[in-house]
């Protein structure tokens, strides 16, 4: 299972950064497809965390295009705690019952 997580905040709002950012989700995701490398999932994280594509969802262009729909990177906020517990949530769901148990028991905490 592999977790692409892309920051939707102001801070990448350049004109550069956009095309670039979006660009590569694309490319690494088309080739990671390619290579059949297992689930693969996509989400966006600012001050929300959202998941854009599934991990039982199979990439394809529909997928690719809800991507590029999805992000303004307008997001003012940045709250990576909430990117790893919705990343973390997902890998648990859909691990097996011995995986789940060794890896995800521990909870995360703010500091």
């Amino acid at each position: 299972q592999v977790m692409i997580a892309l920051d939707d905040s102001a801070s990448m709002s350049s004109a550069e950064c956009v095309q670039m950012s979006l660009e590569a989700v694309a490319v690494i995701c088309g080739a990671l497809s390619k290579l059949e490398i297992g689930r693969l999932g996509v989400c966006g994280f600012g001050s929300e965390t959202s998941l854009i594509v599934p991990f039982n969802e199979p990439f394809t262009a529909v997928s690719g295009a809800r991507i590029v729909r999805h992000f303004s990177f307008q997001d003012t906020g940045t709250d990576i705690i909430r990117l790893l517990e919705l990343t973390r949530s997902h890998f648990a769901h859909t691990a097996s019952p011995a995986v789940q148990h060794a890896r995800f028991s521990t909870p995360l905490h703010r500091q």
